[in-house]
């Protein structure tokens, strides 16, 4: 199982305040949260699918300055 991480951990991560991150999954633009049970229901991101959205990223930057 990929570890999973908070929104403020993704935000650090991504150098963005992390209601840029709520912003972004309400918009379809970042991959949607895992519910975890507990106490309180918490959100969590899979490392791997940040990771892969970092990538697509930056992907599509190298596409676009060869362009």
């Amino acid at each position: 199982m990929s570890q999973l991480i908070s929104k403020n951990r993704v935000a650090a991560l991504l150098a963005v305040h992390p209601q840029t991150v709520a912003r972004w999954v309400r918009a379809g633009e970042f991959p949607k949260p895992l519910r975890v049970a507990g106490a309180n229901t918490a959100l969590r991101w899979r490392v791997s699918d940040v990771d892969a959205w970092i990538a697509d990223r930056l992907a599509g930057r190298k596409q676009s300055i060869e362009a």
